[in-house]
């Protein structure tokens, strides 16, 4: 349908079925785009709000829904019709919550009677909640998709025809999503297509004969980063997904995060290229059950392993450590509330930064790796706003973090230092700790702890930057030696395809079999 240079979209159909709207992420000003079903020239039709965490309009553009930030700072179900006009609020709000988590999804029904929100809060539990439109306090809303709770992320789905059944772009058993029909009243679903590529965005035609999706490639690999030169050579790239991984200070060992055997496990790269793995994302005490498994990091002498779990079912995260010898794993903190993500040791050993997020307020925090410990307050209310994992300089002196910039804190909290915003993303200290390392677009930086002052080492390259599909959980790593850094990279290409096998006669529910 389209073959731009930037990645394109997939919104919806006109209510004509003559057009297919889609949105440019990287074109500015951000809105709708539309195009002919039969191809052409891309069209723009206007500008559109890019700051909610999820949106909508109605077919015939006349209303618009967002998950919105309230007054009251808890996120809620706002709408505006026609577009343009003030928000106002959902009531009754079926989900009021301060923390949102992953990419929540909204959409109108083609009628524009109904929206379905599908989204994972406070209690880190995926939602799906069937909503009517206008608001109706007779009719409140209704939980629905219940079979799709403890997937792998939050599905993409659009409405069919019929204003009941969706088609859904879902990781049932595995990360990559594939598309499945799920019916809103019964919650009955069905398999339409199963490939080894990851497909989302799903539309579908007004009359049911096609189905419209972007099916994406990605390669990511984890490559090294010579601090000299910026060189770039991979380190361990293969067909599977291989991401955020951390050396360990002192010793030859790295931990990552590796899909090689299906499942998004911890594997660990030893002496001599050796590959072992250490945390599987399936729980042996729940079979069926699956984890998320964000930011391993080896402690300095290569004897731990910090991690966290994002539990499938309940939502919870939490950080857990390991012994790299084996045994059962265990707690890091003693927090009962709070959502714990990725972070580095201290360079003995004996604490652990991270940051967690409670209430909606994202705080820097260390804490003691005994087990179980309690945490210590460093730095309260951290801008939302980033993906960078805190690290800890290898001299002790200096805790680095993002906060709307690059800052330093000392592990006791007493001494303070902006380095303003090197818009980094992830940072890594040199091995003597008086160079702070970070990448900036595309080039590789230097900033002098004392001085403040920036060199630009190099280029790496647009497809060679570190990258994490989810976070936060950016980080580079340096090499035991000092002389190189290593971190996840990402390499993508989005694709817009009609699956065309149905007729405008039976549509696919005859296809199904669905009556």
């Amino acid at each position: 349908m389209t073959h731009l240079a930037d990645d394109a979209t997939a919104q919806g159909w006109s209510a004509d079925g003559r057009h297919i709207l889609f949105i440019r992420p990287s074109v500015k000003p951000f809105g709708i785009w539309s195009v002919s079903t039969v191809g052409g020239e891309p069209e723009f039709l206007f500008a559109f709000e890019q700051e909610h965490r999820a949106w909508t309009l109605s077919r015939d553009i006349k209303s618009y829904a967002a998950l919105h930030e309230g007054p009251d700072h808890r996120y809620g179900v706002w709408y505006a019709a026609p577009p343009g006009t003030p928000l106002k609020k959902y009531e009754p709000d079926p989900f009021a919550a301060r923390e949102v988590y992953n990419t929540p999804q909204l959409r109108f029904s083609p009628d524009g009677k109904q929206l379905l929100l599908y989204v994972a809060g406070d209690q880190r539990r995926d939602e799906a909640w069937l909503m009517p439109f206008p608001p109706d306090p007779s009719h409140p809303p209704k939980k629905v998709l219940a079979w799709l709770v403890g997937g792998f992320g939050t599905p993409e789905f659009t409405w069919a025809a019929d204003n009941r059944h969706l088609l859904l772009a879902a990781g049932i058993t595995s990360r990559h999503g594939q598309l499945w029909m799920a019916d809103t009243q019964s919650d009955r679903h069905y398999a339409l297509l199963n490939g080894t590529r990851h497909v989302g965005d799903p539309e579908m035609s007004p009359d049911g004969a096609q189905v419209l999706f972007s099916e994406s490639s990605n390669r990511s690999q984890i490559v090294t980063v010579d601090l000299a030169d910026a060189s770039v050579k991979p380190f361990i790239a293969t067909d599977r997904w291989q991401t955020m991984p951390a050396w360990a200070a002192k010793a030859p060992v790295m931990a990552y995060v590796s899909d090689r055997n299906g499942n998004s496990d911890i594997w660990l790269h030893g002496p001599g290229d050796s590959e072992r793995p250490l945390v599987p994302s399936t729980d042996p005490a729940a079979p069926g059950s699956r984890h998320w498994l964000m930011g391993p990091v080896p402690s300095p002498d290569g004897a731990r392993v910090a991690y966290t779990i994002v539990d499938s079912a309940s939502g919870v995260i939490n950080l857990w450590m390991i012994s790299t010898s084996g045994g059962a794993p265990i707690r890091m903190t003693n927090e009962t509330n709070a959502s714990e993500f990725a972070g580095s040791w201290s360079p003995d050993g004996v604490w652990f930064v991270y940051q967690r997020l409670e209430n909606g307020k994202l705080d820097l925090v260390k804490v003691k790796t005994s087990g179980e410990s309690a945490p210590v307050l460093l730095k309260p209310d951290l801008s939302p706003d980033n993906g960078a994992v805190p690290c800890w300089s290898p001299t002790g002196e200096w805790i680095g973090y993002a906060d709307k910039g690059d800052k330093l804190i000392s592990p006791d909290g007493s001494k303070e230092k902006n380095l303003g915003d090197r818009h980094s993303g992830a940072s890594a200290f040199s091995a003597d700790g008086k160079i702070l390392y970070g990448m900036r677009q595309e080039d590789l930086i230097a900033t002098n702890i004392d001085t403040g002052a920036e060199r630009v080492i190099g280029n790496v390259g647009a497809d060679n930057g570190p990258r994490s599909d989810v976070g936060p959980a950016l980080r580079m790593s340096l090499a035991p030696d000092g002389k190189t850094v290593v971190y996840g990279t990402t390499r993508f290409k989005n694709n817009v395809w009609m699956f065309d096998g149905f007729t405008p006669k039976t549509g696919i529910f005859e296809w199904l079999g669905i009556r």
